[in-house]
């Protein structure tokens, strides 16, 4: 009786220390994929960081690459210019919004607006999207690529509220 109760104690004993070294492999491989967890949200939240700065640059340069609205304010409209740009394009693109409460817009853009470049070059408006007529109107003037020695260009709208306007870009 008595081997038999030392057997049974051997065998609880090494139970326990096969329990004790289980539990601490348990532990050492929690702990490893905790770190590899942190590690990883760490890494990705760098990632995203990464991701949210190019995506700001991105938008940055693609500000500064778009030229500076210009707005002219006379004659009862306001017309504001915002010229979308590029030497290497086929084709030169201007966002035009008029608006006005006693001119009626009743006029056919693509002939009373052109553009000219500082080296005497005059540019031919293609097409305009923003139909005619009305007090509110807004749409995009497209004209054909520009001369790549150009190093201005001026938009010229003539009598629109009877009046001739000037815009103005450096290129």
């Amino acid at each position: 009786m008595e081997a038999e109760k030392d057997i049974e104690e051997e065998i609880t004993k090494d139970e326990k220390k096969s329990n004790k070294k289980i539990f601490i492999v348990l532990v050492i491989i929690s702990l490893i994929l905790g770190i590899i967890f942190i590690f990883n949200n760490r890494k990705s939240g760098s990632d995203s960081l990464v991701s949210e700065n190019k995506i700001e640059n991105r938008y940055n340069q693609e500000a500064d690459s778009k030229y500076q609205t210009k707005t002219d304010d006379q004659a009862n409209v306001t017309i504001d210019v915002t010229p979308d740009l590029g030497l290497e394009r086929q084709e030169n693109i201007f966002e035009l919004s008029f608006n006005t409460h006693s001119v009626d817009l009743n006029f056919d853009f693509q002939k009373i607006i052109i553009l000219r470049d500082d080296l005497g070059n005059i540019y031919q408006a293609q097409n305009w999207t923003g139909g005619q007529g009305g007090h509110h109107l807004s749409g995009e003037i497209i004209f054909p690529a520009l001369n790549e020695d150009a190093k201005t260009i001026e938009m010229e709208i003539n009598g629109v509220g009877g009046v001739k306007r000037v815009f103005k870009w450096d290129i």
